[in-house]
């Protein structure tokens, strides 16, 4: 399997399988939040139910607000941090997380991967809020080991996921592990890595294979918040709710190639035009998920290239507010727009 295969075939997988993450805590925000704007919620006790609904509902109605998303356990993160950005006095309401990375090792710990991983993923998060220009709204919790069984008992309990659901996603992780190194996944809030029983880290896989996976499940995660969309339904209808495929591929191979430290101030037109060379198809032609599979290759050079172009003067922070709008119900063309100062059809011209 080709890398850019690969990384397709981890995307769809993804989206697929993701279930919203539990996220009590942010139901409670949400409330607190509505309580100090007048709008009863019920006790604040992290439990969605008939009456934060209502109240959510009025609060809406209140503000001319269209409701566009259900709300639930995992996107009351999403409103919690809405509310916030209308009233800054909310934000004494969000959740206290302390560590905003939790990472828990399936199976016999070992300390130096552990300690590399928690310190690679901790730069990593750094650099993706950076250049999206915003900070998760949630924690996140990596989980690591080899074998998929003791990675999905760990990793249940995170997710609203069924059971049988996160071990038939854990063993298919586990099999695309290479014999060398490493392979990971995301769900929204928690990110898997699965490595084979028989690597040996450091004379194995390092901590670049660590860090040259992070910037692209963390850009998963950070889309998922950002929309507070849980990846459910279909995979077209999942793309067609957040925008044409080579976005969301090249702002995880951009993201990854960005923490991986591959593309630098300096060096980053010279890396991703030495891609140029094997040419680039017109990111229309790719624009959902069926299209795409015909050139896999394809997809991953257009969406890095494309997505490249559109940032190049103005950093990453426009493909953050990107996904911010689409949180709030805007359209993809109506979000794209609105982030980028320009359509998709403008941006299509030029490209062969």
């Amino acid at each position: 399997m080709t890398p850019a295969r690969r990384l397709l075939a981890a995307l769809w997988l993804a989206l697929a399988a993701a279930q919203p993450a539990a996220a009590g805590e942010n139901a409670t925000c949400l409330q607190e939040q509505l309580a100090t704007l007048g709008f009863n919620p019920g006790p604040a006790d992290g439990k969605i139910g008939p009456a934060t609904r209502n109240a959510l509902a009025a609060y809406e109605a209140a503000n001319a607000i269209v409701a566009d998303r259900q709300l639930d356990a995992f996107s009351a993160l999403v409103f919690c941090r809405e509310l916030a950005g209308a009233d800054k006095n909310l934000s004494r309401h969000w959740p206290s997380f302390g560590r905003r990375l939790r990472i828990e090792v399936a199976g016999t710990p070992d300390n130096d991967l552990r300690t590399d991983l928690l310190l690679e993923a901790s730069k990593a998060l750094t650099v993706v809020e950076s250049l999206f220009g915003i900070q998760l709204a949630a924690p996140v919790d990596i989980v690591i080991g080899s074998n998929a069984a003791k990675i999905s008992d760990r990793a249940a309990p995170l997710t609203e996921t069924s059971a049988a659901s996160v071990r038939r996603f854990t063993a298919r992780l586990c099999q695309d592990a290479p014999d060398y190194g490493i392979a990971s996944n995301h769900l929204p809030g928690v990110i898997l890595f699965c490595h084979q029983p028989d690597a040996t880290y450091n004379s194995g896989f390092t901590a670049r294979d660590l860090r040259n996976q992070l910037g692209r499940v963390l850009a998963m995660e950070m889309i998922t918040q950002l929309t507070g969309d849980p990846a459910t339904g279909s995979d077209d209808e999942y793309l067609r709710r957040n925008g044409p495929t080579w976005l969301i591929v090249g702002t995880m191979q951009l993201l990854q190639r960005e923490v991986d430290g591959v593309i630098t101030p300096l060096g980053r037109k010279t890396s991703v035009e030495k891609l140029r060379t094997d040419g680039v198809t017109n990111p229309r032609h790719m624009e959902y998920y069926l299209s795409s599979l015909e050139d896999p290759a394809g997809i991953g050079r257009t969406g890095l290239l494309v997505t490249d172009d559109l940032t190049r003067e103005t950093g990453l922070k426009p493909i953050g507010e990107f996904y911010r709008l689409l949180g709030t119900g805007l359209t993809v063309d109506d979000a794209f727009q609105r982030a980028f100062g320009k359509t998709l059809a403008e941006v299509y011209e030029g490209y062969p």
